[in-house]
């Protein structure tokens, strides 16, 4: 039994996304968040399914292209944040000459899983149609996201690497999607055992809290593989046509720090093209805090990837660098 209430729980979780909320927000104000700022074009709420929840923005770097495309899936918890919150990831992008999409999708407790994973699945699908349409280059497309949008990342590029038997995840592989690089940055990627952590170190009651939050909201009881990505990685998933390069970066203080070691280690056993990041005393999600060194030395690290693994690099126009004590979200 729990030795934490679930209304404690909840509370703990709500504040901590709230925290990130009222940041986003406050820097979202300031003139640099604005695209325009920085040469490019943001469509805003463009629908790739049905429901509300189904939007993208669209980050348009200059010129007609070709340009790299980058897909950015948002944490949170699959419970909280969204699109617009995470503005920040999609501008570092944008600036370094890639077409961006930032994606929402459905939110537990409402739509537990496997709702967030089926509809990441549905906005690359239209993506991969769509992104030509901008200038997109598909044969330069990277997929991305921290926290839970980690795990979602992770979980897309098994879709994608993978002929999975869930339909919505199969769709992807047939749809002929392949990414050449994949980011999942700081992810939950193993939901299924939200006590893991603690048994390895013990960790302050609120951080205990929010990752059993997330488990119990996400998860509602039910379950699949792709909720847990790392676990199929570590079963030694096969993947035909060979996996895409990855870039794992961590805090060292981050309490999610295992998974991303755990998947490094389980990358390179699958003889994949993985580099793992640590950066010394970082927090979760470090890497939004762009006023920090290390978190700007994140980004700089990651487009350095990046310019090694995709093709044709050299070509990819860029309106300045990724990072910058002037531009800070960049």
């Amino acid at each position: 039994m729990d030795a934490s209430p679930a209304w404690r729980r909840r509370l703990i979780a709500q504040t901590v996304a709230g925290g990130f909320q009222a940041l986003a927000t406050i820097g979202g104000l300031t003139p640099w968040a604005r695209p325009k700022a920085h040469g490019l074009e943001r469509e805003d709420a463009v629908s790739y399914g049905a429901d509300s929840a189904h939007l993208v923005d669209i980050y348009k770097p200059p010129g007609p292209g070709p340009h790299p495309v980058a897909i950015y899936v948002h944490g949170g918890g699959f419970r909280t944040l969204s699109r617009r919150t995470h503005w920040i990831m999609a501008l570092a992008f944008a600036r370094k000459g890639y077409l961006t999409f930032n994606i929402d999708y459905r939110l537990a407790p409402k739509n537990p899983f496997p709702a967030a994973a089926e509809d990441v699945c549905a906005a690359i699908r239209w993506i991969w149609e769509t992104a030509p349409a901008y200038g997109g280059d598909l044969d330069r497309t990277v997929i991305a996201g921290e926290s839970a949008g980690g795990n979602l990342a992770l979980m897309a590029a098994l879709a994608s690497a993978t002929r999975r038997p869930e339909p919505w995840a199969r769709a992807v592989h047939d749809a002929g999607v392949r990414f050449s690089a994949a980011v999942p940055m700081c992810g939950i990627l193993q939901v299924s055992d939200p006590r893991r952590f603690s048994r390895r170190k013990k960790l302050p009651f609120f951080l205990q809290d929010v990752i059993q939050e997330t488990s119990e909201t996400y998860l509602c009881g039910g379950s699949g593989p792709l909720a847990d990505p790392l676990l199929e990685v570590e079963a030694g998933a096969h993947a035909p046509d060979g996996w895409p390069a990855f870039f794992v970066p961590c805090g060292t203080s981050d309490p999610l720090l295992d998974d991303s070691r755990r998947l490094g280690t389980a990358l390179e056993a699958l003889g994949a093209d993985v580099e793992t990041a640590w950066y010394p005393g970082e927090v979760h999600a470090f890497h939004a805090l762009i006023w920090r060194r290390q978190a700007r030395a994140c980004w700089n690290d990651l487009f350095e990837f990046l310019d090694t693994r995709l093709p044709q690099q050299a070509d990819l126009s860029s309106t300045g660098d990724s990072v910058s004590a002037d531009h800070p979200a960049a």
